[in-house]
């Protein structure tokens, strides 16, 4: 296994990674699951695995900067330059490893927890392809919460 903590999220990525042999996945793998800045990604992910009703509350108050869906577009269509295989795999994967679809329902606005996560997850993957305001207006909410 690739990871030393061989936690569930390392689990869930590993079988997104290498689906045929996750016991084998490696680094080439995730990032080419999660494009070449997959070390962030995978820090974001853990976080959304452990947020908290705390955190998750002061995501939705702060909402969102005035531009953040200009700024995502704009990583968005980075991503192919990052190595990143397929989006829609990414998110399946980022979902399950992060524990979206099971315990974030619990939040009182689940979708602007989302939102604030697909746009932390998108800007770490875009990394230094998007200008540094870009980056960030996408991760200020999140961490603004973390």
């Amino acid at each position: 296994m690739l990871y030393e903590q061989n936690d569930e999220v390392d689990e869930i990525l590993a079988r997104y990674g290498r689906p045929l042999d996750p016991e084998n996945c490696t680094e080439d793998d995730l990032a080419l699951l999660l494009g070449r800045n997959w070390r962030d990604v995978v820090v974001i992910i853990r976080q959304a695995a452990e947020l908290t009703y705390d955190q998750a509350e002061k995501i939705i108050k702060r909402g969102h900067t005035s531009n953040w869906e200009l700024h995502l577009d704009e990583a968005h269509d980075t991503l192919p330059r990052t190595g990143l295989g397929d989006w829609g795999i990414a998110c399946d994967a980022m979902d399950d490893a992060g524990g979206i679809d099971g315990r974030w329902l619990q939040f009182d606005d689940f979708n602007a927890v989302y939102d604030a996560f697909i746009c932390a997850t998108t800007a770490a993957m875009a990394g230094d392809l998007v200008p540094e305001l870009t980056h960030r207006d996408l991760m200020w909410t999140w961490r603004s919460a973390l």
